[in-house]
């Protein structure tokens, strides 16, 4: 089951959008990170379902979305780290304009169709600052182990 553009957001959804991982430079690579293309999506703030207790990257992560598709609330599949290692995570805002020049951004690997209600996000925010916790546990918790493999 395909979930339409028009349809009410959903906490579960059985499909799952794959980036390529290699594009011909004609077919929306906008240069290339390490051998692997770049894609021309907005940027998005991912918050990861673990626990990073550094201040400075409290409200997620920047990195280029696969796709135009992309909303608050969805379930995403990002790189992590220096070995780049999949992470599921949740995307809490969309970064108007572009990255500084200079920067690169890693891509989003995968895009699931499941997605968290905006107010289930601010209320995980309203959690997060309450009980001191990182966000990206409490968003973690949200979300059924089922949606999560």
């Amino acid at each position: 089951m395909d979930l339409a553009d028009d349809q009410s957001p959903t906490l579960f959804g059985p499909t799952r959008r794959r980036a390529s991982p290699r594009s011909a430079p004609g077919e929306g690579s906008a240069g290339t990170l390490g051998g692997v293309p770049q894609s021309r999506g907005p940027l998005v703030r991912v918050v990861v379902e673990r626990g990073i207790d550094d201040p400075a990257l409290a409200d997620g992560l920047t990195y280029r979305a696969i796709d135009d598709r992309v909303q608050v609330g969805d379930r995403v599949t990002v790189p992590l780290g220096r070995g780049a290692k999949a992470t599921g995570g949740i995307v809490v805002a969309i970064e108007p304009g572009e990255a500084p020049a200079g920067v690169r951004l890693k891509n989003v690997i995968e895009r699931s169709e499941s997605r968290l209600l905006p107010s289930l996000i601010e209320l995980a925010r309203w959690m997060s600052r309450y009980y001191a916790c990182p966000l990206g546990m409490v968003l973690s918790t949200m979300v059924p182990a089922a949606v999560k493999h």
